[in-house]
Order: structure tokens, then sequence, then C-alpha cells
């Protein structure tokens, strides 16, 4: 059916959100597109909002639409990650293709509900900018206008559930990511208290005494093997608070925490570095 810009725009925006992956739980992967040429991208999963990206979108004739993204800050997860999306030369924009499909089409949802949507937008490569979309780039079409599947004669067309693909290795983030002071204040905390001192002090002697982590933990009577199931401890009950908050991915956390438990020497230099600040090479 050929549709005039106006008619794509109306049915853009004539829905509250279109979505993909709706065959999962605890999933979203959303576009809003609004009335006034500005929308806004959402991914989440495992009870986390990994992106949320503002954009003003322009259609062409052609059947592309042009994004432009701009800085986004939610007053909610700022204190624990900043901006949800920075917008630089490189990502500022993108032009994707798409097809503007007329169903109806029936999804089989989480929890055995079924739902009938009346359009399907299908993309011809992922809209979100580098790196802030689902690891699978594969998931391209989003549904909108849900609607009772007795409403019109055309017959429904049964959607076929997707193969859910694993996540990338490495993670999408460098252990960097992870050290936010917000999150390594429980690290530091655990680690100060079974060596019986705070926090401070212990930074006070790497710091300006030169001192390694293993040193201190000598000084107080503990040694290297009781040290490094201490070390263990703190950074699993850090990792855990990120995954409560949202701000990792269980996966991700499951990632390093395989890592860090066969290399002991890893683990005791990123634990330093949460105490120093210095930065850390966990490459060898």
């Amino acid at each position: 059916m050929s549709r005039t810009i106006g008619q794509i725009r109306d049915i853009l925006h004539g829905t509250s959100r279109w979505k993909a992956g709706l065959y999962w739980y605890d999933f979203l992967l959303a576009i809003e597109f609004h009335q006034d040429g500005t929308g806004e991208m959402m991914y989440g999963e495992n009870q986390g909002l990994r992106s949320d990206i503002n954009f003003r979108y322009d259609i062409t004739a052609d059947m592309q639409i042009h994004f432009e993204f701009f800085d986004t800050i939610d007053a909610f997860w700022l204190p624990y990650r900043g901006k949800m999306f920075e917008r630089t030369e490189k990502n500022a924009l993108k032009t994707v293709a798409f097809q503007l499909l007329d169903g109806p089409f029936v999804i089989d949802e989480p929890y055995h509900q079924q739902h009938t949507y009346r359009y399907l937008l299908r993309f011809a490569s992922d809209p979100f900018p580098e790196g802030e979309g689902p690891a699978d780039a594969s998931l391209l079409d989003y549904y909108g206008w849900m609607r009772d599947v007795s409403l019109g004669s055309k017959p429904p067309v049964g959607v076929q559930r997707p193969v859910r693909q694993p996540h990338r290795w490495p993670p999408a983030h460098t252990f960097a990511f992870f050290l936010n002071p917000t999150f390594t204040a429980i690290a530091t905390q655990e680690v100060a208290s079974a060596l019986h001192l705070t926090p401070e002090q212990i930074t006070i002697k790497m710091v300006k005494a030169n001192y390694g982590l293993s040193a201190i933990a000598a000084d107080q009577g503990i040694f290297y093997d009781q040290l490094y199931p201490i070390e263990k401890k703190a950074v699993s009950a850090m990792l855990d608070a990120e995954i409560k908050a949202g701000y990792i991915r269980p996966e991700e956390a499951t990632a390093w925490k395989n890592l860090f438990w066969d290399n002991p020497g890893k683990l005791d230099t990123v634990v330093g570095s949460m105490f120093s600040g210095l930065p850390v090479d966990i490459s060898f």
C-alpha cells in the first residue's frame, strides 16, 4: 500500500510505543515517535534500563528515517551512571531504511498472553546508536497499534518466536564502567571491615606509604590466602548491588566473576585500585 509521508507520520506517532522482542519476559526494546517530530528509544532487561535516548526524526519519500540523537539525562539514574546517552560527533546522526507493513500480527507474549498488532515497523538495520541497543542486532521488527483481533476482516498473521541470541563475550562494558564509586564503596567497606581498618586508613597507606593491599592485610595478621576470599566476597557484593540497581546485566557480572575467581592476582589488583584510585590493568 502506497502512503504519503504525512500518513506514515500519523501511523508512527498514532500509537504510544513501537515494541520489539515482545516474546520475552523482562525485556524492553521500544521506540516512541511523537507528533512534534521528537521521540525516545528505550532498551532494558533483567530489571534494569540499559539505554534511554532522545531524538528528532524526519521521514523521506524513499522510506528512510533520519535520526538525530541528543544528550539524555534521567534524574533517577543520574547518580548511578551519569547521562543515559551522551551525544558525540560520531553517534549524533543515523539514517535507517524501513518498511511499514499491514497486519494484523498475532504475538504470543509472556504469561500466556496473546496480543494482536495492526502494523509492523521493520527496520533494515539497528536504529539505535552504535553500542546502545541489545547485543542481538537481528531485532528489527517493531509492532504497534495493539488491537482487538476481531476488528476488520483480514486474517491475522501468526509471528514465529525467534531464537534469543546469547550475549557477546567479553561484556559490552569495560571493567572501568563497573568501578562506579557508588558501588565500589560497598566493596571497600567490606574489605576494610575484615581488616579492622577504615577505607580511608587503607587508602592513606596505599597512596602515601606505597603499600599494596596484601601488605596492609599482612600487617593486620591476615595472609594472602585469607585475603582472597575477603576480596572475592567484597567484589561479589558490589556486582550484586549493581545488578539489583539495574546498572549492569547479570550475565556481565557472571562473566567478570568467572574471570576474577580464576585469577586471584587480577582480583587483588582490582580491589586495590578501588582504594588507591589508580588506573587498573587487568590485561595480564
